[in-house]
């Protein structure tokens, strides 16, 4: 009887219905957090591609520095 309408009657006592609106709300956020993100880590894909789209041919100048002495 899987497609019956009638809830389990552990459902229908108030704390249990709390419960499942924490556990539901929690799944929620965690999902927006999630996509929020995916949304940030694509806006950083997308600043890197059009960062190195519009510099052209020149290499940028990096300066590298070792202060690090051997014993």
């Amino acid at each position: 009887m899987s497609g019956c309408l009638i809830p389990h009657p552990s459902l229908l006592i108030p704390g249990f219905v709390v419960a499942a609106a924490v556990i539901v709300a929690r799944r929620v956020t965690a999902l927006f957090g999630i996509a929020v993100l995916l949304g940030l880590v694509l806006l950083l894909v997308w600043e890197v591609y059009a960062h190195h789209r519009t510099r052209g041919e020149v290499d940028e100048p990096v300066v590298v520095a070792l202060d690090v002495r051997v014993a």
